[in-house]
């Protein structure tokens, strides 16, 4: 899969940019071939036992179809990379083995060393094919019937089409959850990174440490990987397409975000779009207003019992969530009336949110 999401996230460009002319049928093979990974986002797997094993004792790894076992050497540069990424040996297995195949002659710490960017460079390409396929997406729904080639309509409304079965396949979790997870865990990974730069300055490094301008520049690509994390979480919203699951897990997630991250804007946008009545309103949009699971739970969410780590956030949302629970009563006033969504309580709701500065 060498160079796979570099070439897909290029591909993809030029179709946002409406100048492929490339094969449709390569287009597909080479998304279906990356939808497993796609999926994980930028997850490679965990840390092994049996990999570890395998790497360090055989039989070694597949790569290409192939089997090989590295030398002690290039078992030791796998094992010091899985543990210091913390992911899966097979993938650092093939990293190292890329690297070194091209550079033999380098110090095994400096192959280390670039193995780690390459690793961070996977990463970006990913998300780089995952913000392609959801501006195409979100091209394709916004787009005016006759404003551009009929091939490329055709050609964008089926990446649209691919694209909201990923946003909606359910493998071990939604792609929402796996998201949100994401940019917490690498919130986790940035305070690793900052003490292992305290390590690598101090008098106690050693030199198996990896260089202090390895670790710094590490540190500043999870930084801009988090941040390009909550840029997808906001087109995911914008697309419209999620589920009521989703929707509340977003919401509860975002109730505990501390809005003095660097990204709670994007956090807080991200919420706003999803409870928009008005913004592109799709047929998962329509399901939703009329849903009696959603609309019970945001009366619980946005109850004044409810404390939200940033009362600020909730006053904004919770104005937002009286806009679209006037547009539930639009779809179904009897229903609404059930569930207690009333007239009175929803303006309730609306009061207390410009009470409290939404």
């Amino acid at each position: 899969m060498d160079g796979l999401f570099e070439q897909l996230q290029a591909t993809l460009q030029d179709v946002y940019s409406g100048v492929y002319n490339g094969r449709e049928s390569e287009l597909f093979q080479a998304l279906e071939l990356a939808t497993p990974q796609l999926l994980k986002l930028l997850d490679f797997g965990p840390k092994s036992v049996d990999e570890r094993r395998a790497i360090t004792s055989g039989p070694g790894f597949i790569r290409d179809g192939r089997e090989y076992k590295p030398n002690p050497a290039a078992a030791e540069r796998i094992s010091f990379l899985s543990d210091h990424l913390e992911t899966s040996e097979n993938f650092c297995a093939t990293i190292i083995d890329r690297i070194v195949h091209k550079q033999p002659n380098l110090p095994p710490l400096t192959h280390i060393e670039l193995a780690t960017r390459a690793f961070y460079a996977v990463r970006d390409a990913i998300l780089g094919v995952w913000n392609a396929l959801l501006r195409i997406m979100l091209e394709s729904l916004n787009a005016v019937d006759g404003s551009e080639d009929r091939d490329m309509t055709n050609l964008r409304r089926s990446i649209a089409e691919l694209t909201t079965d990923l946003i909606k396949e359910r493998v071990d979790t939604s792609f929402l959850a796996t998201l949100l997870a994401q940019i917490d865990g690498l919130a986790k990974r940035t305070e690793v990174l900052r003490r292992k730069l305290v390590d690598a300055t101090s008098q106690t490094s050693t030199s198996t440490s990896l260089r202090d301008v390895v670790l710094q520049g590490e540190l500043e690509k999870v930084l801009e990987q988090r941040n390009a994390l909550a840029g997808l979480l906001v087109l995911v919203c914008e697309t419209r397409e999620l589920e009521v699951g989703d929707i509340l897990r977003l919401l509860e997630w975002t109730s505990k975000f501390d809005s003095a991250d660097e990204l709670g804007v994007h956090i807080t946008s991200a919420s706003l779009v999803t409870l928009s009545p008005t913004q592109l309103v799709t047929e998962t949009v329509l399901s939703n207003l009329a849903d009696e699971r959603l609309i019970t739970s945001l009366l619980t969410q946005f109850d004044k019992e409810n404390r939200w780590k940033s009362a600020g956030v909730k006053s904004a949302l919770q104005l937002q969530c009286s806009l679209f629970l006037v547009a539930c009563r639009a779809q179904d006033p009897t229903m609404c009336d059930e569930k207690n969504a009333t007239v009175d309580t929803i303006e309730t709701m609306a009061t207390e949110s410009m009470e409290n500065d939404a």
